[in-house]
C-alpha cells in the first residue's frame, strides 16, 4: 500500500508546474506576410503542415518558437494532397517590434 503524499512535496510539485507552464509560454510570435518596418535577422526557415491553413500555421509558429523568434514572414502555402504545407522566414527583430 502507497502512502499519501506529504502536502509539503504536493505543493513543491505544483509550483515547479506553474513554472514550467510560465516559461513555456513567451511571447507571442507575430505573423507577416512581407518584411517589417523594422531591422532584422533571419534565425532560420521554418515550416509545418497539417490538414489545414490553420493547423499548419500553428505548426510553423511552433517551430519558430523554439528558434525563440519574434516573427515568421511566410513564404509558401501549398496544399499537398490533403496536407497544407507553409514555408516562413524566423525572424528577430534588432530594434523595438512595429505597433500592430
Amino acid at each position: 500500500m502507497s502512502r499519501p503524499t506529504p502536502p509539503r512535496v504536493f505543493m513543491a510539485i505544483m509550483v515547479i508546474g506553474v513554472l514550467a507552464a510560465a516559461a513555456c509560454a513567451s511571447r507571442p510570435i507575430h505573423v507577416l506576410s512581407g518584411n517589417p518596418a523594422v531591422a532584422f535577422r533571419t534565425l532560420g526557415m521554418v515550416s509545418g503542415q497539417g490538414e489545414n491553413e490553420a493547423s499548419a500555421m500553428t505548426a510553423t509558429v511552433a517551430e519558430a518558437a523554439k528558434l525563440e523568434a519574434d516573427a515568421i514572414i511566410v513564404v509558401n502555402r501549398r496544399p499537398v494532397g490533403a496536407v497544407m504545407i507553409i514555408t516562413a522566414r524566423a525572424i528577430q527583430y534588432l530594434a523595438p517590434p512595429p505597433e500592430q
